[in-house]
């Protein structure tokens, strides 16, 4: 039923029931429809029941809630064998939901599935249950609540060995992850630190080849340096001998310039003698030739005084 179809006053008492705890609502429930025509005694084992499970299934309040959501209701359902698809979940609780807000009430469920009057529900007296009966249920409710209490403890214990079972699996698999993330990082290590190995082993080969490069060049450059040593001492010898040849030469030279000189000299002289010689000559010539004309003349002379 909609809320839209009651009045103001009705949806107020509604939402004050459904506002109660769940063994409230199930208490005002049953005294509504105690003396009803359709007596609520043959429902009061399923309501107390309800009770029970709905305030088992309320993990926030408990014994003290008064509605569960829409998730807690389909677990309650599910239990009583009422299993729906999620559209008919909705479209069930749209049915259940007298007051629309969402939520299943106690009250609204038991008056959806028992077929009850919302309006009868409020307005039906109430406190008019046999004492007799109503103790009776009263020591079945305790009873009820009793082994809901121990249920609960027990389910709470077993919640948690069941929390500390699944944490303790949930650490074994976090260790055995962390391990196999360890192994696995220790192989990347190992596999990283064997080819690092390895380069660094590639690195002092080619330092060791790079090495021995530079002490062949060395040993070359050495050599080259003893072979330009040996030719400079060469050169230095061949410099040496030039400038000693250099020198003699020089010292032959200068030699053949002073005999050069000398015989240039003696070669004047001589030339001065022969023309000296050769002045003597011609003074001696020209004597000869005054001798040869005064003997001529003297010839003459002496002819010319034969005559006389």
């Amino acid at each position: 039923m909609a809320a839209a179809n009651f009045s103001p006053e009705i949806m107020t008492k509604i939402k004050e029931v459904t506002s109660k705890s769940y063994t409230d609502q199930a208490i005002f429930y049953l005294n509504a429809f105690w003396q009803d025509k359709k007596p609520a005694s043959a429902e009061a084992e399923d309501v107390w029941k309800l009770a029970e499970a709905f305030a088992k299934e309320d993990h926030v309040k408990g014994k003290n809630g008064n509605e569960l959501n829409p998730i807690q209701a389909f677990h309650v359902l599910q239990a009583r064998n009422q299993t729906l698809t999620a559209l008919e979940l909705k479209a069930q609780l749209r049915k259940v939901d007298i007051d629309a807000n969402g939520e299943m009430a106690l009250a609204e469920y038991l008056l959806f599935i028992n077929d009850r009057d919302p309006i009868e529900f409020i307005t039906n007296p109430q406190g008019e249950v046999d004492p007799v009966k109503l103790k009776a249920l009263e020591d079945k409710l305790a009873a009820l609540s009793s082994a809901f209490d121990e249920l609960q403890v027990k389910e709470a214990e077993a919640k948690a060995a069941e929390a500390a079972a699944n944490q303790e699996e949930a650490d074994a698999i976090q260790q055995e992850d962390e391990a196999k993330q360890a192994e696995k990082i220790a192989l990347e290590e190992e596999k990283k630190a064997k080819a690092a190995e390895q380069v660094a082993l590639d690195e002092e080969a080619k330092a060791k080849a790079a090495e021995q490069v530079a002490l062949d060049e060395e040993a070359k450059a050495k050599a080259a340096e003893q072979v330009a040593l040996n030719e400079e001492a060469k050169a230095k010898q061949a410099e040496q001998i030039a400038l000693d040849q250099e020198a003699e030469a020089k010292a032959k030279a200068e030699d053949a310039k002073a005999k050069a000189d000398d015989a240039l000299a003696k070669q004047k002289v001589a030339e001065h003698e022969e023309s000296e010689a050769k002045a003597a000559e011609q003074v001696a010539l020209d004597q000869e030739a005054k001798a040869k004309v005064a003997q001529a003349d003297a010839d003459a002379a002496a002819a010319k005084a034969k005559v006389c």
